[in-house]
């Protein structure tokens, strides 16, 4: 996380490492519990939020406030990215891309169905307000436009590259891919793909 600690989803709950020892989430975060055991993806989106997916819901961790915020309309496989500690995206099964704004409260609001279907994709990331989409037949680019009223508007690109890709994965603004010819390559905030040696 932003602070240097490791935090480690494991089929029991959450491990908090620090360089020296593991610590159970219960115990850095007593009285605090998580919606559930299964973790299937945590993200560290700065300034002390953390987010964990789990079987049972989303769970917002606060770790500077020291709170926990549930999301149970979210329960295990969805895509998820942000663009600064306030903004959070979810892209469900239903295909729909769902949004988290602080400024704007405590809930997630809907802001468009994706075309692609959520079983073909490989990796959701965002660059400067777009939001790039790895398929498995390529990369799309999607605008993410703050409206009048502080919502975001979501204006569809196109394809940037046509290539089957196999795998995908992001780590903050940065994505790496493998293609069905088994190359490495990392994709830029405009969608150009640098071979990885």
């Amino acid at each position: 996380d932003d602070a240097g600690f490791l935090w480690i989803g494991t089929c029991d709950g959450v491990n908090i490492a620090d360089g020296i020892s593991v610590t159970p989430f219960s115990t850095l975060f007593p009285g605090l519990r998580l919606s559930g055991n299964i973790i299937e993806k945590i993200v560290n989106t700065g300034d002390g939020q953390n987010w964990v997916l789990t079987n049972y819901g989303l769970d917002h961790v606060d770790s500077r406030l020291g709170t926990v915020r549930t999301y149970p309309q979210f329960h295990g496989q969805e895509w998820l990215c942000y663009s600064s500690p306030d903004n959070l995206f979810v892209m469900t099964e239903d295909s729909r891309l769902h949004c988290y704004d602080r400024s704007k409260g405590d809930e997630f609001e809907v802001l468009t169905t994706l075309k692609h279907n959520y079983r073909d994709v490989k990796s959701l990331s965002i660059h400067n307000n777009t939001l790039l989409l790895v398929a498995a037949d390529g990369i799309y680019s999607y605008d993410l436009i703050h409206g009048r009223e502080g919502s975001y508007e979501v204006a569809e690109n196109g394809k940037l590259i046509d290539k089957h890709i196999v795998f995908a994965k992001s780590q903050g603004e940065t994505i790496f891919i493998i293609d069905d010819n088994g190359m490495i390559s990392q994709v830029g905030q405009r969608g150009e793909i640098t071979p990885v040696t």
